[in-house]
């Protein structure tokens, strides 16, 4: 059951890392980041962690 409510918050955090505004970023990635200490393995949640810092990236304001 576990495993199940990981891989739904994993997918949460996925649609709104593509989807947040700019300024939500920072807060996305560090919770993104205490998923993944409970998760390594998680695909979805490694994802969103580069999703998030490649929009991080491309933002001059970061």
């Amino acid at each position: 059951m576990k495993n199940k409510n990981d891989n739904e918050k994993s997918k949460k955090l996925l649609n709104y890392a593509y989807n947040c505004k700019l300024d939500d970023l920072s807060s996305l990635l560090n919770e993104i980041e205490i998923n993944l200490k409970e998760n390594k393995d998680n695909e979805t949640s490694l994802r969103a962690k580069r999703v998030v810092t490649s929009r991080m990236a491309s933002h001059k304001n970061y």
